[in-house]
């Protein structure tokens, strides 16, 4: 269908395909995508996802690509903390359908290593997240998601838990 480039025309479409930020830069590259019936109780049609832990460098490159989205956005919450943006979630253009298009960022600061051992035995090498942390950060986990359904932002408010 339209997955593999839906957020096309949006700067972090280039996230997406890691062709603008430095991959050196990145590590503990996570990518989901998600369509069709599992996203129905959340009135989404279509949810995609980047996480990853970074650098100070990439973590302003990324939003920078955010805050560029945020400029067509229909609605908007930004939060930033020590100049540094740590929460967004925007309303894109609905390409006069009855569907919404949303760009989510989050930072989170990163505690200690954490490691794991996953149902088939292998070893697992995570991090665990610091909620409490304040930013700006050197370093922090990085998540960005694009979705698209009926979902309101109040809807997506809730689901991720901000105010």
């Amino acid at each position: 269908m339209l997955h593999a480039h839906a957020q096309k025309g949006l700067q972090i479409d280039s996230l997406f395909n890691c062709s603008i930020v430095d991959v050196s830069d990145m590590s503990k590259i996570s990518m989901s995508e998600v369509s069709g019936a599992e996203l129905k109780p959340y009135n989404l049609k279509y949810f995609r996802s980047i996480s990853f832990k970074a650098g100070a460098k990439t973590i302003d490159r990324v939003a920078s690509l955010v805050e560029a989205d945020s400029r067509n956005a229909i609605d908007r919450k930004i939060d930033y903390v020590g100049g540094q943006m740590y929460y967004a979630l925007l309303r894109l253009r609905t390409n006069g359908s009855e569907e919404n298009e949303y760009v989510g960022f989050q930072l989170k600061g990163i505690g200690r290593e954490k490691v794991t051992q996953g149902s088939d035995g292998k070893t697992i090498v995570g991090y665990e997240l610091d909620d409490k942390a304040q930013g700006p950060f050197e370093q922090a986990y990085v998540t960005v998601v694009y979705l698209r359904g009926k979902a309101t932002m109040n809807d997506l408010k809730k689901m991720f838990k901000q105010r």
